[in-house]
């Protein structure tokens, strides 16, 4: 998993379009959490929930 801190929503939806993987988007603005931490592995992980500020 990579560090989305400061990413935007569209690269949010591209990153989980490319890896099929589902993310729960929460607010507006930039990513400020992440529900799998930075550098975990993604097998099994089919949601993620990021938070925007």
């Amino acid at each position: 998993m990579p560090d989305l801190t400061e990413w935007s929503r569209s690269d949010v939806v591209k990153l989980g379009k490319l890896l099929g993987i589902n993310f729960n988007i929460e607010g507006s603005g930039y990513v400020s959490e992440q529900s799998v931490a930075a550098n975990k592995s993604l097998n099994g992980i089919t949601n993620i929930t990021v938070k925007l500020k």
